[in-house]
C-alpha cells in the first residue's frame, strides 16, 4: 500500500474495537462498525445517486437547481468570501492544513464553487465556501445534507520539513540546520504534536479534555474518517482530484489546476515576495537523524496513523467504489490535460509574485505582490490561470463528461482576477458566443461581479474582524521580539517546557552542538533557552 506508516500498538476506536492487530494496519474492517470505505466519502453518495436516478428516468444535463438533490450545495456567498474564516453549517467547505499543497487544492475548490454557481444559474459568481486555514471544528454543526467537506493530508515528516523551510528559512531567513529545525519543533511542540487531529477533527473538546488532543486520540481519528466527505493525499494529488470528481459527478475540467507554489518560485505570504527556498534532497545527515529520533517519532505518531488510514481509504475508494475500469482512463485523460496546461498556461499567467512581484524602489531582492485585480487568479495565489484552464478544458472536451458538467456562461466576468491574459480570454469567449445582448464594456471596472447586491453576514464580520486583529497582534509581536523564534520563546513560555524532546543520542548531541556554534542564535538569552530545551 502506498504511503504506509507504522501505527501505535494497542489503539482502539471509540466503541472499544481494535484499530490495529499488529504493528501495521491490516484491514479496513478493523474499524467497526464503520469501514474506511464507507466513512471517507459518505456524503458524496446522495448527490451522485440523485443524479444517477434522474438520469435513469430520462433527464439530462443540469437537471435541477435544487441544492440538495440534483446539484452541489450552492448558496449565496459572503461578498468578502476571499477572507471569510467564520464557522459555517452549509456550502462547499475545504479544511486547509498548513503545508500540504493547500493553496493549490484551494484553487480547485474555488473552481468547483465558481462553476457550480454558473451552471446552476445562481445570481452570484461563486457558491458559499470556506477555503482558508482554519480548524475543522468550525464546521462541527454543519448540515450534511447541505454541505460538502473535504481536506488534504501530506506525509507528516515532509509536511514538517516543508513548514521549516517555508516559514523559517524562506520567510524569516533562518539558517537551515538541525539546531534550528529542532528549535522550531521544541518551542512549538504543542502546535506540531498530533497536528492532523487538532486541525481536521470536527469534535469540539469536552469540558476538562486536554486541548492538545493528547487524550482520546482514537476518537478524533474516527471523527476525521467519519465526518469528512473526502480526504485527498498530497503525494497523490492527481489521483485524489480524479477520484473526487468521479464521486461528486464533476467534469474533469472543474479540477484542473496550476500549482500555487513551486520550488524556485516566489512566495507572496508574509511581507513581500520572497524566493522559495526548497528543502534539499536528501536532507543532511544531522537532520535525518533528528527525524528518526524518538522525540520526532512521538511528535508525529498520530499524524502518521491518520495519513496511513487516509492513504488506504483512497486505495479502497478507487478500487471498490469507483472501479479501475472507470478510474484509470479518467486519470490518463486528466494527466494529459495537465501537460497541456503546463505548456499552454505557464508562460502567460500572472500570479501575485510572478517573477518576484512588483519590485520595491531600489530593491533587487523583495517585491510587493501584484494587486489582486491584475493577477489571473481567483483569490490570492489560488486558482491562478482559471481562464486558461477553462480554454484547455473546452479544447479537450472536459466539460460534458459528468452529471454536473456543461459549458460555462461567464455571466459575472468581473468577479475574479483580471490580468491581461484573463481579459483577452474572457473577451474572446463573449465574441464567440455572438450574443449582442451581452456585450462587454471596454472598461473592466464596469464588468458585472454578481457581488453588488450581497451583504456581509454580521456574525461573519465580527468573527473575521477578531481573527484579523489577532493576526495583527502576532505580526507585531514577531517584529518586536526579534523574529519568529523570539516570538515563540515568549508566547510559549512554560508551556513548551512541559513537553521537552526526549534526549538525543550522544552523537546527535555532539553534532547539534557543532551546528549551534557554527550558526549562532540571536542573543545569549535565546542560546541559553535552546540549550535548556535540548
Amino acid at each position: 500500500m502506498r504511503g504506509e506508516e507504522q501505527l501505535p500498538q494497542g489503539s482502539t476506536s471509540s466503541n472499544g474495537s481494535s484499530l490495529v492487530h499488529t504493528k501495521k494496519y491490516q484491514s479496513s474492517a478493523a474499524i467497526t462498525p464503520r469501514s474506511i470505505l464507507h466513512s471517507i466519502p459518505p456524503r458524496a453518495f446522495p448527490y451522485y445517486s440523485g443524479i444517477a436516478a434522474a438520469a435513469a428516468a430520462g433527464a439530462t444535463g443540469n437537471i435541477s437547481s435544487n441544492n440538495t438533490t440534483f446539484g452541489l450545495p450552492c448558496f449565496a456567498p459572503n461578498p468578502e468570501w476571499k477572507f471569510d474564516r467564520s464557522p459555517s453549517t452549509t456550502g462547499l467547505l475545504f479544511g486547509k492544513p498548513i503545508k500540504v499543497g493547500g493553496s493549490t487544492a484551494a484553487g480547485v475548490h474555488m473552481r468547483i464553487a465558481r462553476n457550480a454557481a454558473d451552471r446552476q444559474q445562481k445570481p452570484y459568481p461563486i457558491c458559499q465556501l470556506r477555503w482558508d486555514h482554519s480548524k475543522n471544528h468550525i464546521f462541527a454543526h454543519r448540515d450534511p445534507s447541505a454541505s460538502l467537506l473535504w481536506t488534504l493530508f501530506r506525509n507528516p515528516t515532509r509536511r514538517l520539513v516543508s513548514t521549516f523551510y517555508h516559514f523559517y528559512v524562506t520567510r524569516e531567513n533562518v539558517t537551515a540546520n538541525v539546531a534550528n529545525l529542532q528549535r522550531m519543533l521544541s518551542q512549538n511542540y504543542e502546535t506540531h504534536q498530533h497536528y492532523y487531529l487538532k486541525q481536521a477533527s470536527l469534535l469540539l473538546p469536552n469540558p476538562g479534555e486536554a486541548k492538545d488532543h493528547t487524550t482520546n486520540q482514537s476518537k478524533h481519528v474516527e471523527s476525521i474518517l467519519r465526518d469528512i466527505d473526502f480526504i485527498g493525499i498530497t503525494e497523490r494529488m492527481d489521483e485524489s482530484l480524479v477520484a473526487l470528481s468521479l464521486l461528486w459527478g464533476l467534469p474533469l475540467g472543474d479540477v484542473l489546476y496550476m500549482s500555487a507554489k513551486t520550488s524556485g518560485g516566489y512566495d507572496g505570504g508574509g511581507q513581500g515576495c520572497r524566493k522559495i527556498q526548497p528543502a534539499p534532497s536528501p536532507l543532511d545527515v544531522d537532520m535525518q537523524q533528528l527525524l528518526k529520533s524518538h522525540f520526532f517519532q512521538n511528535l508525529t505518531k498520530w499524524d502518521r496513523v491518520v495519513y496511513q488510514l487516509a492513504n488506504q481509504s483512497l486505495d479502497l475508494t478507487i478500487e471498490q467504489t469507483i472501479g479501475r475500469d472507470k478510474f484509470d482512463p479518467a486519470l490518463i485523460q486528466f494527466q494529459q490535460a495537465l501537460q497541456v496546461v503546463h505548456e499552454r498556461c505557464g508562460g502567460e499567467v500572472v500570479t501575485p509574485c510572478s517573477n518576484g512581484g512588483v519590485r520595491e524602489p531600489g530593491s533587487d531582492a523583495v517585491g510587493k505582490p501584484y494587486p489582486p485585480t491584475t493577477t489571473d487568479c481567483l483569490a490570492l495565489d489560488s486558482g491562478c490561470g482559471y481562464m486558461c484552464l477553462d480554454d484547455v478544458a473546452t479544447e479537450l472536451g472536459l466539460w460534458d463528461d459528468a452529471p454536473f458538467g456543461g459549458e460555462l456562461s461567464y455571466r459575472y466576468p468581473g468577479a475574479f482576477g483580471l490580468g491581461e491574459s484573463t481579459q483577452k480570454r474572457i473577451r474572446a469567449r463573449y465574441t464567440l458566443q455572438q450574443n449582442s445582448s451581452r456585450e462587454l464594456p471596454e472598461e473592466t471596472t464596469k464588468w458585472p461581479t454578481g457581488l453588488e447586491h450581497l451583504t456581509v453576514p454580521p456574525e461573519a464580520q465580527v468573527y473575521n474582524e477578531k481573527l484579523l486583529n489577532l493576526h495583527r497582534q502576532r505580526d507585531q509581536a514577531r517584529r518586536q521580539r526579534g523574529g519568529i523564534f523570539g516570538m515563540m520563546s515568549q508566547i510559549a513560555g512554560e508551556t513548551t517546557m512541559r513537553h521537552p524532546p526526549q534526549p538525543l543520542s550522544r552523537v546527535e548531541q555532539i553534532n547539534q552542538q557543532k551546528q549551534k556554534r557554527s550558526s549562532g542564535f540571536r542573543g545569549q538569552q535565546q542560546q541559553q533557552q535552546q540549550g535548556n530545551m535540548t
